[in-house]
């Protein structure tokens, strides 16, 4: 698309953002990374290890009583970290 003084605006390609977006799904943090998103995307992804962590913790103390809390924790960590991806992700493509 040219402008009022003739320069073209450069456009993502669909592709681009589809494959930013699949990203985001399989590990929350990555797509915003890559999209520009440097801060955002890296405390996605601090957020998503944290979950993982959480959760082989509580599977490694699998006969204890608090794993449970520790399932718990890291289940909703990584809920919080994949929907907060994908607002973001959603918010960079439609900009």
């Amino acid at each position: 698309m040219a402008g009022k003084r003739g320069k073209t605006i450069r456009r993502k390609e669909v592709g681009d953002e589809r494959l930013l977006v699949l990203l985001n799904i399989i590990i929350p943090g990555l797509g915003s990374y890559l999209a520009g998103e440097k801060r955002t995307g890296r405390n996605q992804l601090v957020l998503f290890v944290m979950g993982i962590l959480g959760i082989v913790v509580g599977i490694l103390l699998f006969f204890l009583v608090v794993p449970l809390v520790f399932l718990m924790i890291g289940y909703i960590l990584i809920i919080i970290s994949w929907i907060w991806g994908l607002v973001t992700i959603i918010q960079i493509i439609s900009k």
